[in-house]
């Protein structure tokens, strides 16, 4: 399915130490989602997991991220991390 996409991903993964077996699945559910074919348990369409926002902070988020930029002061590099 998708044998020559995801080239990158594939790498990665058997560097993990997935087998080709479990390599080529994860690639695979990663293509059907992405192309729209996959499905839930009861056959409808799957809808993503995600939601567009405006903003990649939260106000609050926002606010404690510009209190720490002011507290470091150019001493240091302030990287954000998220969950997904």
């Amino acid at each position: 399915m998708a044998n020559n996409k995801f080239g990158i991903l594939r790498k990665i993964l058997k560097t993990l130490g997935l087998s080709q077996e479990s390599t080529e699945e994860t690639i695979n559910f990663i293509h059907e989602r992405i192309s729209g074919n996959g499905k839930n348990g009861d056959g409808a369409d799957a809808c993503p997991p995600y939601l567009l926002r405006d903003h990649f902070l939260s106000p609050a988020e926002l606010s404690f991220y510009e209190v720490l930029k002011t507290a470091v002061a150019g001493q240091g590099t302030l990287w954000y991390l998220f969950r997904g």
